[in-house]
């Protein structure tokens, strides 16, 4: 974690602002991946047949694409970014 904070301090003022709004974009994106899958799930899953594979599926691309974002803030915190 130190060697993160170090490097991440290394850089100038606005290289950090430009780390920051690529990882905001970058958790945004993924959420807004994480609502469509939903839709999509829900659209393919209305068939009997593929109902439960596909419910499967998108819960395990939501749930780790929210694990996902959950690391990223406990990296901007542990780091210094965000209080």
């Amino acid at each position: 974690m130190e060697f993160l904070r170090s490097l991440y301090f290394a850089f100038d003022e606005e290289v950090q602002a430009e780390i920051f709004k690529g990882l905001t974009f970058y958790s945004i994106a993924i959420l807004i991946l994480c609502t469509l899958v939903y839709v999509g799930g829900k659209i393919l899953s209305s068939s009997p047949e593929t109902k439960g594979k596909v419910s499967a599926f998108v819960f395990g691309i939501v749930v780790a694409n929210v694990i996902a974002v959950v690391y990223i803030l406990y990296m901007l915190r542990e780091i210094g970014i965000i209080q």
